[in-house]
């Protein structure tokens, strides 16, 4: 298994220099990572045979998102537009980080820092603000939405 382990089949069995007796062995690939199989087979006239084969399950399922509350549509300019806080799901990672952009009307990156629940709209337009959040194997989501400042 992934931290060297030897496994099991589904009815228990150790797959520790186990003979086996030409019937299939099914095993369940409990957790994510490599695994690496190895078969030897010995005819009976003395002929050995031998193959390995890598199983790599990989972590294909992107962490979601929600938020606290709605997004604002309308907003005025000189007023700070306050954002939800964003809540990351994932089924591996333990900690994804969230990452907060608004780009304003002109198409400029505002990155909201970490500690920050908003931004002070500058000028009016259309702004556009995307939540985005990557896990540890690369999954990532985002949510996207639009403010009118005017």
């Amino acid at each position: 298994d992934p931290i060297g382990q030897f496994v099991s089949t589904e009815d228990g069995i150790l797959l520790n220099n186990y003979l086996c007796d030409n019937s299939s062995l099914k095993i369940k690939l409990a957790e994510y990572g490599k695994y690496e199989i190895q078969v030897s087979a010995q005819h009976d006239a003395g002929n050995l045979g031998s193959a390995a084969m890598i199983i790599r399950v990989l972590d294909m399922q992107a962490p979601t998102l929600t938020l606290s509350k709605d997004i604002p549509q309308t907003a005025k300019v000189g007023e700070k537009i306050q954002l939800p806080v964003a809540k990351v799901e994932d089924n591996l990672s333990k900690e994804c980080t969230v990452k907060l952009y608004v780009f304003n009307s002109s198409g400029h990156v505002l990155k909201i820092g970490e500690n920050d629940s908003g931004f002070i709209a500058k000028s009016a337009g259309i702004y556009t603000v995307v939540y985005y959040v990557l896990d540890e194997a690369g999954n990532f989501s985002s949510l996207r939405f639009t403010i009118t400042v005017q």
